[in-house]
């Protein structure tokens, strides 16, 4: 997991890569971390691909963009890799 400055941030090296993305991301700690709202009692979000489960505080693209908007969101999402 990284930063919005590309400094990484959390590293779980328990698996093997044939892990699914999603089990990794619900081991690390970020994630726990956001999820219980810890983070300066502000909502905290993460982004992610389509190899997660869209959460409430994990955004990924829209599989069949409705709008412009959504089509932009993907765009812009691409971005962050």
């Amino acid at each position: 997991m990284f930063d919005a400055n590309c400094l990484i941030r959390d590293i779980v090296p328990r698996w093997s890569g044939a892990v699914n993305d999603a089990k990794i991301l619900s081991q690390s700690g970020p994630h726990q971390i956001i999820e219980q709202n810890l983070v300066h009692d502000q909502p905290q979000y993460l982004l992610g691909d389509s190899g997660y489960p869209c959460k409430r505080l994990l955004l990924t693209q829209f599989m069949n963009p409705a709008d412009e908007h959504q089509l932009i969101y993907n765009r812009l999402d691409k971005l962050h890799l």
